[in-house]
């Protein structure tokens, strides 16, 4: 008469551990090598970097995927990495009578921006041209986006005002008498 044991099962369970998401627990029989599920969790300006047996990162650890024996029943934790911030640039430009600058030239989103414009002699500034369109100037100043900003300094000449002085009119003075 055959006799048959029952070969122990083991669970592992996936902790998100600061993670959004849901994986199903994954069940190992002894002494049989398989592969880990593949993380299924995010988390927001993280980068996944592998499984833990302690929510610290101080147990044994996993790769994602990893072929791997269990011998009891355990928790793995995700291990996660802060995302370096991503650095955006300001690229001012002008219309060649005059320039502009930014200050700072670069930063994250949410950094603050202020614009500030030259004009070359005859010329004042006229307005700020801005890229993406989603960008709003207020008092030469912006908030930096998610994504590089591109403004143009744009310049008008200044009117020039035509005088005449009929000197008839005036016999007794000169042109410069009456412009000093």
């Amino acid at each position: 008469k055959a006799i048959f044991e029952k070969i122990p099962t083991y669970t592992v369970t996936f902790n998100p551990n600061g993670g959004k998401g849901s994986m199903l627990p994954q069940t190992f029989t002894e002494s049989v090598v398989q592969n880990l599920t593949v993380n299924a969790f995010v988390r927001e300006d993280h980068s996944f970097t592998g499984w833990n047996t302690r929510a610290d990162g101080t147990g044994t650890s996993y790769t994602d995927g990893q072929n791997v024996t269990i011998g009891e029943d355990i928790t793995l934790y995700a291990q996660w990495e802060k995302n370096a911030p991503v650095v955006y640039n300001v690229i001012v430009t002008d219309d060649g009578n005059g320039s502009g600058s930014a200050a700072p030239s670069s930063g994250v989103t949410g950094t603050a921006v202020s614009l500030s414009a030259m004009p070359n002699t005859g010329y004042r500034f006229k307005e700020w041209q801005v890229a993406p369109d989603t960008v709003t100037i207020n008092d030469n100043q912006f908030t930096m986006p998610g994504a590089n900003v591109t403004v143009q300094a744009v310049f008008e000449p200044i009117p020039s005002v035509d005088v005449a002085i009929d000197e008839a009119n005036f016999p007794d003075k000169t042109f410069r008498d009456y412009v000093s």
